[in-house]
């Protein structure tokens, strides 16, 4: 989308709503019509949108470049449409052409590792550093010891169950 409306922004809030709120957990974040069109003006995330007949957008992913790398942090989809229409892969699929037709290697993220692996995607940790080293002491030792929970208890759960 070149151009986002306000309508198209409120949309994608409530497709972004449906999938990740409402189906999985409302401890998500909550993105609101204000941070996609934000996103959109900044050229952080370009939205790729699909409409029914009527012109309704039904889903939506939001891919964030960087280099030649791409991943699609953001998507949402009608859950309340048809299964059978296949929103999830074809906004997928959506992420895949994009990346394609502009040389990018792209990262589709975390979850969903069994549908993912079914269709041929390959498992890699991610990771996400940060640098404590101008904290003092006491100010390190949370996030020190979510390290150590992360690498001794997380990372082994990820693997064993190879999500």
């Amino acid at each position: 989308m070149n151009e986002i409306s306000q309508a198209d922004a409120e949309r994608i809030a409530l497709l972004y709503e449906y999938l990740y709120l409402e189906k999985y957990s409302w401890l998500n974040p909550m993105f609101t019509p204000e941070f996609v069109k934000l996103t959109h003006n900044l050229g952080l995330v370009k939205y790729l949108a699909f409409r029914d007949n009527q012109g309704i957008m039904q889903s939506f992913g939001g891919l964030h470049q960087m280099g030649d790398h791409a991943t699609m942090p953001l998507m949402g989809y009608n859950t309340k449409a048809a299964q059978e229409l296949g929103l999830y892969r074809l906004t997928c699929h959506a992420g895949s052409l994009y990346a394609a037709k502009h040389g990018l290697r792209l990262n589709m993220s975390s979850g969903a590792a069994k549908y993912k692996r079914t269709r041929g995607a390959t498992p890699e940790m991610e990771f996400t550093a940060y640098y404590l080293g101008h904290l003092p002491a006491l100010r390190r030792l949370p996030v020190q010891a979510l390290r150590f929970v992360a690498n001794n208890i997380g990372i082994p759960v990820l693997r064993r169950y190879e999500l």
